[in-house]
């Protein structure tokens, strides 16, 4: 009997059907490619930076300026940087890849982010003259990062980049690394998305209805609300992918030039030719 399916499966049955069956039914592993591990590091440091938030929030001190909060907050953001990318200096080293190079490349997502926190953090410490603990403790959004839910009703499961608690909802955030279509998100992405709202209704017992995917390369944080569509949309590319691992029949190559020249399953596709 089939488990559940993964979230993630979603969304690269949308890009390409085969590439999810190569890799599921076939079995078939790619190597790790620098990009892929970059990417795979990238999410680590964003999750890292969401945990220590409280702990951030705690060392602010009544009569800081707004510099003060910037700094505490990009300091702090640039050491979990550093610290996580040093976790990882052999697996770079293997690629070819230095630590600083990757840390300088991190840098513009790093201050667009202290920014925007030590902004958030900063109005309402000195609105409601609020600080330390209990700044830590009054300020929303909570961020809880790598959410793992799962239902036997929805038959999925997945792992959510970032749940934002507020008082009276909880929304999903998904996190990618590569730029947004010039208008609204990818729709592989509305998929993976929509998906999680459903997981986090079923498992905060919240009434979330919109997520988020933020584009980190071009500073993009782009809204979905899950409607009716959206959701039978979702259930129908699940059963899809049901009806496929059942079948065990391999689906047509993808006639897309673009999706095929980036695919690392290419050669298994078309061999040598492409």
């Amino acid at each position: 009997m089939l488990g559940m399916i993964p979230v993630s499966w979603l969304a690269k049955y949308v890009y390409c059907p085969r590439q999810l069956f190569l890799e599921v039914v076939e079995g078939i592993m790619l190597p790790e490619e620098p990009r892929m591990m970059k990417g795979k590091l990238s999410h680590t440091i964003l999750s890292s930076i969401f945990k220590n938030q409280s702990k951030l929030l705690s060392q602010t001190q009544s009569g800081m300026s707004k510099h003060e909060f910037l700094e505490l907050f990009y300091n702090g953001y640039l050491s979990i940087a550093k610290d996580s990318i040093a976790l990882h200096t052999q697996k770079l080293k293997r690629f070819g890849i230095t630590p600083v190079e990757v840390f300088e490349q991190h840098l513009p997502i790093l201050k667009r982010l202290a920014i925007k926190r030590a902004n958030e953090a900063f109005v309402f410490a000195s609105t409601f003259n609020t600080y330390g603990n209990k700044l830590a403790e009054k300020l929303y959004p909570k961020a809880h990062p790598n959410v793992f839910l799962s239902s036997e009703k929805l038959n999925l499961k997945g792992e959510i980049d970032l749940v934002e608690e507020y008082p009276d909802t909880s929304v999903a955030v998904e996190i990618k690394f590569s730029s947004s279509p010039q208008k609204g998100v990818w729709e592989s992405d509305q998929i993976q998305l929509g998906a999680y709202i459903l997981l986090l209704r079923e498992g905060f017992h919240t009434n979330a209805n919109r997520g988020y995917v933020e584009y980190l390369p071009n500073a993009k944080r782009v809204g979905i609300v899950m409607n009716s569509f959206l959701e039978q949309e979702i259930f129908k590319i699940r059963d899809s992918i049901l009806k496929m691992l059942e079948s065990k029949q391999v689906p047509d190559v993808l006639d897309s030039k673009t999706k095929c020249r980036e695919c690392g399953f290419k050669d298994v596709c078309y061999g040598n030719t492409s």
